[in-house]
Order: C-alpha cells, then sequence, then structure tokens
C-alpha cells in the first residue's frame, strides 16, 4: 500500500507494536481475526475495483492461526463519531485536588505547602503537580495560590516531572498509580455523594 501511515499494515498483522488498536478496528469487519481481515480486505478490494485500481490489496497472513478478537473494555476509545467512550474525569477545586493528592499518596498538605526542600517533598511536589497539569485538568497558577507558591515554581516543578519521568520507569509509574489511585476514591466520594442526597 502507498499510504504507510494508513493503519493498513497494522491491521493486516506486519506490525509488531502497533499503534492502533488492531482489535477494535477489525471488529467492524467481523468476529475473529480470520474473518475481520478477510472482510476488511474484501471491502478494500471492492473499493479498489470501483476506483479502477486492480485488487491487488496485499498477502494475507491468516491461514496459520485464528483467535477471537479481543477488546478492552475498560479502556476508553474514539467511538464512529470520534467521542471518547471514556468516563470524564470529576471536576475539582484546586483545593479539592491537592486534598484528594496528598490523601493517596498519604501526605500532609501543609508538607507540600511547606518551605521544605528535602529530596522526598520535592518528588512529592512533582507527582502532584505533573499529575494535576498533565490528567486533571488543574492549571499552574492555582495550585500555585493553594500552595502559597508562585506559578513559575509549580512550572518548574512540572518540568522537572516530565525530564525524569523520560529517564525512570518507576516515576512514570508513580504518576501512574497517584492517577489512579485519585481516580478511584473521586469515584466512590461521587457515588456516595449522590446516594445521599437520594436518601435525604
Amino acid at each position: 500500500m502507498e499510504y504507510t501511515l494508513s493503519g493498513h499494515r497494522e491491521l493486516m498483522g506486519k506490525i509488531r507494536s502497533p499503534l492502533c488498536d488492531v482489535d477494535e478496528s477489525l471488529l467492524a469487519f467481523g468476529p475473529t481475526v480470520k474473518t475481520a481481515r478477510r472482510g476488511y480486505v474484501s471491502v478494500l478490494k471492492q473499493a479498489m475495483m470501483e476506483d479502477g485500481l486492480g485488487d491487488e490489496v496485499d498477502h494475507l497472513p491468516w491461514w496459520k492461526r485464528d483467535r477471537a478478537l479481543d477488546v478492552n473494555p475498560e479502556r476508553p476509545y474514539v467511538d464512529v463519531l470520534g467521542r471518547s467512550t471514556g468516563l470524564e474525569r470529576q471536576d475539582l477545586r484546586p483545593e479539592q485536588f491537592i486534598a484528594l493528592a496528598c490523601e493517596c499518596l498519604g501526605v500532609d498538605p501543609r508538607d507540600i505547602a511547606s518551605r521544605r526542600q528535602d529530596r522526598e517533598t520535592g518528588r512529592l511536589r512533582r507527582l502532584i503537580a505533573s499529575c494535576g497539569i498533565e490528567r486533571w485538568d488543574q492549571r499552574a497558577g492555582h495550585l500555585a495560590a493553594v500552595l502559597k507558591k508562585h506559578p513559575v515554581v509549580v512550572s518548574r516543578w512540572v518540568g522537572e516531572a516530565s525530564r525524569i519521568r523520560s529517564e525512570d520507569q518507576a516515576f512514570a509509574d508513580e504518576i501512574d498509580a497517584l492517577d489512579q489511585a485519585m481516580e478511584k476514591k473521586a469515584i466512590h466520594r461521587l457515588a456516595d455523594f449522590r446516594a445521599s442526597k437520594e436518601e435525604s
């Protein structure tokens, strides 16, 4: 195929680490890899014939083994209209975000806002700032106001976190873990709040 960035080679199983969700894409053409790839190629051939391009799509490597297509229902994706199917995160005010992040990390928010300059406090500040700005739609100026810091300081924490994350997988995993822990707690609290509103 001429269009190397189209995802065709990924759908045909020729890329070991695909960028697109192959199973999710193939589900539009059939329930198993074999039938879905056949359906996909059939649609391509039909389109090419209609455009007068012939019918040579590619070699089809499905004769060795077949398997059922598997979609992870936990992972958000984009639907046919381009809308995210993932759960939207709960909007948190900056002070709520800081409190929730500190609760998940088991640290007092006053320690994060303090003048302390030790290594561990710096690590926690970078975790919180990075998670807040990159994943929870927080603003450096708003977090800075809650922590009584200058916005440039909070922005610097995020920059440092980005650099460390690219070099240290353990730190990247800590950001993911904080994000997931906060999301779970936020969902439970929202559910509890709604339940209490229904009872009253």
